[in-house]
């Protein structure tokens, strides 16, 4: 069940969050959303936010401003905070939040421009304009996830599955 939850209007007014506390409290905001109707049930709800120099980014309005915000990241690092929370009629239980650090290629336009028209209008679906699950994967060059049990550190050290058309990408340099 889709949460009863108006995300836009909610940062709107929780501007002075953190980027990691607003995936937290939007997770939370999602769970207890639909505790009214489920009052038997245990709920959970999730968000991400993304978080590129300093600040947290939104959801791109239209596919020029996807394209933007993708040019700005690529070669760069930015952060993915992932949060869960569960609630019953009772109240909030849980919550947790995971941060990944992701490192976009440095791709060329020529690559941009296939990811763009391959994902159209999806990219306005998601934050950073990538779904990192299916062909955003692409768009990485390193990746590093922190989780409770340890950090675990994700490069690709050959050529990415390509589903958008076969563009070049320019890799950066790793160790």
């Amino acid at each position: 069940h889709k949460p009863e939850l108006n995300e836009s209007r909610f940062q709107e007014e929780h501007t002075s969050l953190s980027s990691i506390d607003m995936a937290l409290e939007l997770a939370a905001a999602k769970a207890n959303s639909l505790t009214r109707n489920f009052p038997t049930a245990l709920v959970i709800g999730a968000d991400q936010t993304l978080e590129f120099n300093g600040k947290t980014q939104h959801k791109a309005n239209s596919m020029s401003e996807a394209r933007r915000q993708l040019e700005l990241m690529a070669g760069q690092m930015h952060l993915l905070h992932s949060a869960v929370a569960c609630a019953n009629s009772s109240g909030l239980l849980f919550r947790h939040v995971a941060t990944a650090r992701l490192t976009m290629r440095a791709f060329s336009k020529a690559f941009l421009d296939g990811y763009l028209l391959s994902m159209g209008e999806r990219v306005l679906h998601t934050v950073g304009g990538y779904e990192f699950e299916a062909q955003g994967i692409q768009l990485f060059e390193k990746i590093d996830i922190d989780i409770r049990r340890g950090k675990h550190k994700l490069r690709q050290r050959q050529q990415p599955r390509l589903i958008a058309p076969p563009y070049t990408f320019q890799r950066n340099k790793t160790s």
